[in-house]
């Protein structure tokens, strides 16, 4: 059972959900950098033909004029239909023909909002749960687990702004959809966990600022109620917000997810009390408090079970420097959320992310020898695929690269979370390193001719 700690499997609904036209969408479409900095600002030519299928009409557009011709591709598209006659699960489809992706090195160096949307043929179509979840769902009923966690897309049951009341807003055919997909993951023996929120902010809630207004916490209320009058008597638990702090800290202060918009004055105030992170986050623990009590009073299952998933990494200061900075960010993203809404939280989620040890447990003897390998790895100078873009300051930016760097691998000691972070180590903890460095040798390679000694060092 699940009364007190289990493993579930999560999706959200912008990474798996297709047919829908979302800010995450949009967003990966909206790449204005140029490739080449004395080009005029312009999308990618590499994703002119992926781009291609994400037009409004659902029709395929020839890429660039200027570029050379391609070789052209046949695919079957799919039509678009009725939400009703996608409900019973009616498809049509018509064959077209495509320009074939250009070379992938050919515009290497750009960096696109949502990679993933530029490297693969036709990203629009995500993992096709909506129109095909069973394929999901029997990958998650094989690895064992027993609660199958997925979300609800805000904007595919209000694809507008519900200025002219809710009547001529509410896409109920979607909430019949999202039934049906209820009744087959129960079909599968799995118990469903329900997210309402899950990093996807409409459109046209972004538009106007989102979480920053406190009328987003209405507009949301309002989502919140359609969602737990037609699919309450088919949920087992309810996730209100899957990492709020997450949310607000790309969205609002990074401006690196869609929806935030942030200027210079919201970045640099992002740590007072007074800053847009903590007002997002407000409004946010304020809608989760509604949300707790109407899935509490209006639920068809009774008691509901209700609460939140969190991410709850640690960050540690690798020198001095770095312990201001690491006190504010734990002190921002670890606790305050948790503790506002500390009285209408059910069970807490925490989401997990990480390699998975195939013998169930993983040992001393398994660190150590993965401490060898990584050391190993060191000191023959291999290197390995780095698919995230870094700048001059060596700070990391969200968007992807579609082909990778090769970075050597780091002398790190990964068992104790401390990182080397090239050129971003301060004097004083390089010098106090250099001074113990000598007192505490690190552990030694084992000879190529017995990889099985493993040589520990005197810490």
């Amino acid at each position: 059972g699940e009364d007190e700690f289990f493993f579930g499997l999560a999706t959200a609904p912008a990474h798996v959900e297709d047919n829908l036209n979302d800010a995450w969408l949009q967003f990966a479409e909206d790449d204005e950098a140029p490739c080449e900095a004395s080009e005029p600002r312009q999308p990618c030519q590499m994703a002119d033909a992926v781009l291609a299928s994400f037009a409004g009409d659902g029709t395929s557009h020839q890429a660039s004029a200027v570029e050379p011709k391609r070789k052209m591709l046949k695919r079957m598209k799919s039509q678009r239909i009725s939400m009703e006659a996608m409900i019973i699960g009616y498809q049509k489809y018509i064959e077209v023909e495509e320009p074939a992706p250009k070379d992938e090195h050919s515009c290497h160096e750009h960096s696109h909002h949502v990679a993933a949307s530029h490297n693969v043929p036709h990203p629009e179509e995500r993992l096709r749960f909506w129109s095909d979840p069973d394929t999901e769902l029997k990958l998650a009923k094989n690895t064992g687990i027993t609660v199958f966690r997925m979300g609800v897309d805000w904007s595919r049951v209000f694809p507008k702004e519900p200025t002219d009341g809710l009547k001529d807003t509410v896409n109920f055919a979607a909430l019949e959809r999202y039934r049906w997909i209820l009744h087959r993951v129960h079909s599968y023996g799995m118990k469903v966990m329900l997210t309402l929120f899950h990093h996807s902010l409409p459109p046209w809630a972004g538009d106007y600022g989102g979480w920053k207004l406190e009328k987003t916490v209405d507009y949301f209320m309002d989502f919140t109620r359609h969602v737990v009058d037609n699919l309450s008597d088919l949920v087992d638990y309810w996730v209100t917000f899957n990492e709020p702090h997450i949310f607000c800290m790309l969205t609002y202060t990074a401006g690196a997810w869609p929806g935030g918009h942030p200027d210079m004055l919201e970045v640099a105030t992002s740590t007072l009390p007074t800053s847009v992170f903590n007002q997002t986050m407000h409004w946010m623990a304020v809608a989760h408090s509604k949300a707790y009590d109407y899935i509490h009073e209006h639920s068809a299952l009774s008691p509901p079970i209700v609460g939140v998933a969190y991410n709850v990494s640690f960050t540690r200061p690798y020198g001095l420097f770095d312990v201001a900075a690491v006190t504010v960010a734990n002190s921002l993203t670890l606790y305050p959320y948790l503790d506002s809404i500390c009285g209408k939280m059910d069970f807490i989620g925490l989401n997990y992310y990480g390699q998975v040890a195939t013998t169930g447990k993983i040992t001393r003897q398994d660190r150590q020898w993965a401490w060898y390998e990584l050391r190993k790895a060191v000191k023959e100078k291999r290197t390995r695929p780095f698919y995230r873009e870094v700048n001059k300051q060596g700070l990391m930016s969200a968007g992807g690269l579609d082909v990778p760097t090769w970075r050597p691998y780091v002398d790190q000691d990964w068992r104790f979370g401390h990182y080397e972070m090239e050129e971003l180590q301060d004097p004083l903890s390089r010098f106090w390193r250099s001074i113990r460095g000598p007192f505490f040798p690190r552990m030694k390679i084992a000879p190529e001719d017995d990889p099985e000694v493993l040589l520990a060092s005197s810490i």
